[in-house]
């Protein structure tokens, strides 16, 4: 199903995260990139390690990946032709199914999408939070998002995605506000304590993100 192949791709995508963040905590955590280690790759090195798969993918794609031509137009011959393309998409525009997911998509990063620049200083001044422990954190969470990922995958695909939206937003904010708040108004300010809040939100945000994914 498309829900099912769509998961699968997002955890491949996650495992891969998980390796940059390996990366980036091992070897990019010298004092050159405000970390605590007194070795680590050179930026001119960093870019060779990324530069030598992003070469070999191209031929890989060009090669190895094969997309033949399954689109029938309306006259029986394959490909569809510029206005039949866009009748059909008038077409969907008209459903009522696909109003509301437009108005999701607009609405949803409009309300859900509001965000401080103050963030990141919050982390680093007030939370005193590390390069690597901020690197081990987010590979623990990387991992954490493999694990909802899986879990949305194997178990609530055919939950309501209106309820796992509900849900999973408002366990997110109370969350969040939470960690924040103690951290802001200088009641807790510890770097492990600041970052908990990743521990605890991943799987829940895997979660949302697939069903939102899904809609978009």
């Amino acid at each position: 199903t498309r829900g099912s192949m769509q998961t699968t791709a997002y955890l491949t995508r996650s495992v891969g995260e998980v390796c940059s963040g390996m990366f980036v905590g091992l070897f990019m955590n010298s004092k050159n990139y405000n970390g605590s280690f007194d070795w680590g790759l050179s930026f001119e090195q960093v870019c060779l390690c990324f530069a030598v798969p992003a070469v070999i993918m191209v031929p890989v794609s060009a090669l190895m990946v094969h997309e033949p031509q399954a689109v029938v137009g309306l006259d029986g011959k394959k490909g569809l032709k510029c206005g039949e393309y866009f009748s059909m998409c008038w077409d969907l525009i008209k459903s009522k199914a696909f109003f509301y997911a437009i108005l999701y998509m607009f609405l949803s990063p409009v309300i859900g999408g509001i965000s401080t620049t103050a963030s990141s200083q919050v982390k680093i001044n007030w939370a005193g939070v590390e390069n690597f422990q901020n690197q081990m954190f987010s590979l623990v969470g990387n991992l954490l998002f493999i694990v909802g990922l899986w879990l949305v995958k194997t178990r609530y695909l055919n939950t309501s995605w209106r309820k796992l939206l509900m849900v999973t937003m408002i366990f997110l904010n109370v969350v969040d506000a939470f960690f924040s708040t103690l951290t802001i108004f200088a009641v807790v300010r510890n770097q492990y304590f600041y970052l908990g809040e990743t521990v605890l939100t991943e799987i829940p945000s895997a979660a949302n993100f697939v069903v939102s994914t899904m809609i978009n």
